[in-house]
Formats: C-alpha cells, sequence, structure tokens
C-alpha cells in the first residue's frame, strides 16, 4: 500500500510538471542590436527619423541599444567600443564616416554592420562586413554625369557640397571626370553663407549642382542663392529630391533624381508613418529600407539564429524580402542592381 501511494505520488509530480510547461509561456529571448545614429548636431532630424522607422513596426525579440554619433567618426568609434564590450555583435550605423571608422575594428571582431542611409563610395572598399541596401555614391555620380553630358560643352557648372563623406565622395568622383567645374564646399553647422554665394555668383555659372545632408543648411543656402538673385538650374542628388521642399520653390529650375520604391509602396509607408506619428518622412526611401531591415532582424531573433556571422551568411547568400522591397546582395555586401532605385525628376521654378 505504502509503495502503491509513492508511485502514484511520483506520477502526480510528473503530470504536474508536465501541466507548468504546458501552461508557461516559453521565455521571450531578445537580443542586442547596436544603433549607432546621429540624435543631435545637424543630422539630428535624419538620427530621429531612422528611430521613428525602426520602431514603426512592433518588434519583440530585439532590443536597440542606441548612441549618439552626431555624424562623428570619432563619437562613433567610441560608441561602438562601448557597445562591442557590452558584448553587441550587429549594428546599424547611418553616417557614411561613422561606419568607415567602426569598420576597422569590426572587421577584427568579426561583427556585422547594416546601413540603409551611408551613401558614400568609399565604403565600397570594405568587404562583407559592412551590409548596405541602398545606392551609393557610384550610382548616383553616374547618374548625374549622363545628365551632365547631356548639357553640352557650353553650361558652366558650379558644384556645391557639403563637407561630410558621402557629398565629398560623389564631389571627387565627379572631379574626376569634369576639371572644368568649379568645386566649392561648406560646412553643416555654417550659418552665413553670403561669401559662398558671392562666389557662386562671380563665377557666372548657369548651372548649380548641389549635394546635400542637413535638410536645415540647404535650405539657409538656398535662401542667399535666391537673396541674391542668382540665375540658373539647380540640380541635386537624391538627397534634394528627397526632401520636403525643393531649389523649385526658391525659384530655381531643378533636375533631381529620386530614389524611391514604386510608386505604390512610397505611399502606403507614407501613409503608415503619418498616421502614426502625426507627421511626414523627409527620408521616405531610405527609412521604408530602414523599417524593413528591423523587421528582418526580429525574424531571425525570433528563430534565435542571431549571431553576426549567421545574420552576415544569411543576407549574403538568401538576402530577404521585407514590405517595401526585395533586398539581394553581393559578396561584399552591396545591393544588387542599385540604378533600378534612381529615377530623375525635372521641377519648374
Amino acid at each position: 500500500m505504502k509503495k502503491t501511494f509513492i508511485i502514484a505520488l511520483c506520477i502526480g509530480a510528473i503530470l504536474l510538471t508536465v501541466f507548468v510547461q504546458k501552461s508557461t509561456p516559453q521565455e521571450v529571448r531578445t537580443h542586442r542590436v547596436g544603433v549607432i545614429v546621429p540624435l543631435s548636431g545637424p543630422a539630428a532630424k535624419m538620427g530621429e527619423e531612422i528611430l521613428r522607422s525602426i520602431k514603426l513596426k512592433e518588434t519583440a525579440y530585439i532590443e536597440l541599444a542606441v548612441e549618439d554619433d552626431q555624424c562623428s567618426a570619432k563619437n562613433a568609434l567610441s560608441a561602438y567600443e562601448k557597445l562591442n564590450a557590452e558584448g553587441v555583435d550587429v549594428f546599424y550605423i547611418a553616417c557614411s564616416g561613422s561606419v568607415m571608422s567602426v569598420y576597422p575594428r569590426a572587421q577584427m571582431n568579426n561583427d556585422v554592420i547594416l546601413t540603409a542611409y551611408a551613401g558614400s563610395t568609399e565604403i565600397r572598399k570594405t568587404d562583407d562586413t559592412v551590409i548596405r541596401s541602398n545606392p551609393d555614391g557610384f550610382s548616383i555620380v553616374e547618374s548625374i554625369q549622363k545628365y551632365i553630358d547631356t548639357l553640352g560643352a557650353s553650361k558652366k557648372v558650379y558644384v556645391v557640397y557639403e563637407n561630410v563623406d558621402y557629398p565629398k565622395s560623389v564631389a571627387e568622383e565627379l572631379k574626376k571626370k569634369n576639371s572644368n567645374f568649379v568645386f566649392d564646399t561648406y560646412k553643416s553647422d555654417d550659418v552665413d553663407f553670403k561669401s559662398l554665394v558671392l562666389r557662386m555668383k562671380q563665377s557666372g555659372s548657369d548651372t548649380f549642382l548641389t549635394i546635400p545632408v542637413s535638410d536645415t543648411t540647404y535650405k539657409q543656402l538656398l535662401t542667399e542663392m535666391k537673396k541674391n538673385n542668382l540665375k540658373g538650374t539647380v540640380v541635386g542628388d537624391v538627397n534634394v529630391c528627397d526632401y520636403t521642399f525643393n531649389p523649385s520653390e526658391y525659384g530655381f529650375p531643378t533636375t533631381c533624381w529620386k530614389a524611391g520604391l514604386s510608386k505604390e509602396k512610397t505611399d502606403a509607408y507614407q501613409n503608415l508613418f503619418t498616421s502614426t506619428y502625426g507627421t511626414q518622412s523627409n527620408y521616405t526611401f531610405y527609412n521604408a529600407l530602414t523599417t524593413d531591415m528591423f523587421m528582418y532582424l526580429d525574424g531571425t531573433a525570433k528563430d534565435n539564429r542571431f549571431s553576426a556571422k549567421e545574420i552576415k551568411l544569411d543576407l549574403l547568400t538568401q538576402g530577404f524580402s521585407g514590405l517595401y522591397g526585395s533586398y539581394r546582395f553581393t559578396p561584399d555586401g552591396e545591393i544588387h542592381n542599385p540604378g533600378e532605385y534612381l529615377s530623375v525628376v525635372e521641377m519648374q521654378g
């Protein structure tokens, strides 16, 4: 009798254990992603939109470890070292100079850097440590150059670019092919453009090729150009097309390149962003790519395939499909067929 009681007690304990295991939800394991973006300084608006785009769709299995680099290479490296010491090996970095600063250390540590914003041509010199889902400066230069070639030799072109990595890389590529162009630059935190605009006016140029990053600073440049009654056409890169304003509103006929998805997907993203945050996205294309990237990361985290090695192998061999695009990568981490994203937009002044 005593033996029977003990057996029954043991069976009861086993059944109770099984019941508890089935009734208790499995623990959700979160994985950290190092997000290094500008949240202060001239590019702060961009960084704020990146965080909004990441949070636009709910992610249950990843945790954001956010650091503000102000688009400074030095700050980015410090942020990386801090997060890496905490065990983070998957990073999203927005600014080109920041990517290039972190790259040697990330390569040495076998980490992975993801970006949907960094457009510098210098990133092509990295390896598969950096995986980029947006077109880079080379793709944009090719499109701009084809347009410039149609203008004829009589056109006088003045190139004005912001003195940060992506615009500098585009300007350097253009210099190699256009020795007759005038090249000039400004800083992201400049507030006085009188001298620059005076040089532009005195040059006798009739085409102003502008390559900005900070929309706030670019507005100040356009305001000064209008104030000084400059005459000519503004040619702009993808940022000029992506801002919520454009040079035609300041009286300048404008040609720029739109980096974008289909109209249907662009509208869908803009509607979701606006309904969620009550304001339009200023960088719709890049934000949509970012949203897709973090939805992908959340899926890999859910499946517990979240090491830098696993993510890198998965992206380079299979790519992924998101809500706003399908992404396939070259062996060195560049997006396939980046020119497919670019289209010309013309606006009358």
